[in-house]
């Protein structure tokens, strides 16, 4: 069989890959196949609560070589995205968790994610999971964006 027809691999984690922090069944020896048929892989993931190096502490965790440079989050992508909009060190509010703040912060924002508002003006709201929204939060957020912040979803 021609495995290079599937180069590279577009893999989604938790239920595919891991249940929490257990790996499926024959993770290490699916991943030993893919390097010994030199197959390409990425992880895609809608999660925006933890960083792509949390990714990859955890692939590494199941005895699977992975870097942040093949791991794709939704919080990854929000930052690419707004990156191309805004530019390196725009000011935006972030309402979600940590993996989401570390993320756009490493990415060159200058982020602000009290329960009141920011100081300065910001260029956009951006919100993920939230496992701690009250309704201070988002009465912020709200304000922000009636003020003219742009509004962006990590995933809806």
């Amino acid at each position: 069989m021609n495995f290079n027809k599937f180069n590279p691999i577009l893999l989604d984690g938790d239920g595919v890959l891991w249940k929490g922090d257990h790996p499926i069944p024959g993770i290490k020896s699916f991943f030993d196949f893919l390097s010994e048929k030199q197959i390409n892989w990425a992880l895609l993931t809608n999660d925006n609560t933890r960083t792509a190096q949390d990714y990859v502490a955890k692939l590494n965790k199941f005895g699977v070589d992975a870097d942040d440079s093949i791991v794709f989050t939704s919080s990854t992508a929000t930052a690419s995205y707004a990156l191309e909009r805004f530019g390196k060190g725009a000011s935006v509010h972030v309402v979600g968790m940590d993996g989401l703040k570390t993320t756009l912060k490493e990415a060159g924002f200058t982020i602000s994610f009290s329960e009141m508002p920011p100081p300065h003006k910001v260029e956009a709201v951006i919100a993920g999971m939230d496992r701690q929204i009250n309704h201070d939060k988002i009465k912020v957020a709200m304000r922000l964006i009636k003020e003219g912040a742009e509004f962006i979803a990590t995933n809806t």
